[in-house]
């Protein structure tokens, strides 16, 4: 049975750019900051698991885990993503491999009703690594314990390291994939194909 691995950002979230445009965004006028000190703040600290929840927000005053779920309940979900990801299941053991915190990706996918469906989620913090690290991918791979991997990311080069790891990789949003139902039929048709580049 093959993974299938889903990047959040991009690929589930209609969004791809969650600290450089959303959270600064988000946090426009709530405080002093620049958008280069929240976006560092971000991906220094709470990406990579340098930072908690409760510190990143301190920034911003008032109750931290309102405005988190606001922050969250504003982001939006591609057309279909919970379709493909049902799909998914019915072909393989369905993972998530992301960049933004793992309290923020089980939300989100709690939200769009599939956290069920994932066998395991795999998130920056909890490596302290980004998918610039072949280091991330070695150990997600030895986590998930099987060579068959289908893996799916919105950001071309995202897919280099596992596509040099012998993965098959599909570039949403590129010119391979640009929707969901793209999506779904690539899979349906991805467990017996060579591998995709």
């Amino acid at each position: 049975m093959p993974a299938i691995i889903f990047d959040l950002l991009g690929v589930i979230l209609d969004e791809e750019k969650i600290a450089s445009k959303r959270l600064t965004e988000f946090l426009s006028g709530r405080t002093t900051l620049t958008s280069d000190e929240i976006k560092q703040r971000y991906a220094e600290g709470l990406k990579v698991g340098k930072m908690t929840h409760e510190e990143f927000w301190a920034f911003v005053g008032g109750n931290w885990q309102e405005l988190e779920a606001s922050f969250l309940n504003d982001l939006k979900f591609m057309p279909d993503a919970k379709q493909a990801i049902q799909s998914a299941a019915k072909i393989g053991k369905v993972y998530l491999l992301s960049e933004i915190p793992r309290r923020w990706a089980e939300n989100l996918l709690r939200r769009l009703g599939v956290f069920k469906l994932f066998t395991a989620i795999f998130v920056s913090d909890d490596f302290g690594l980004t998918k610039e690290d072949n280091e991330l991918f070695q150990k997600v791979a030895s986590k998930i314990g099987t060579k068959t991997v289908i893996y799916i990311d919105d950001k071309e080069k995202n897919l280099v390291i596992p596509s040099q790891m012998g993965w098959r990789t599909i570039w949403f949003s590129g010119q391979q994939c640009s929707s969901m139902a793209q999506l779904i039929q690539i899979l349906k048709t991805a467990v017996d194909a060579p591998a995709l580049q």
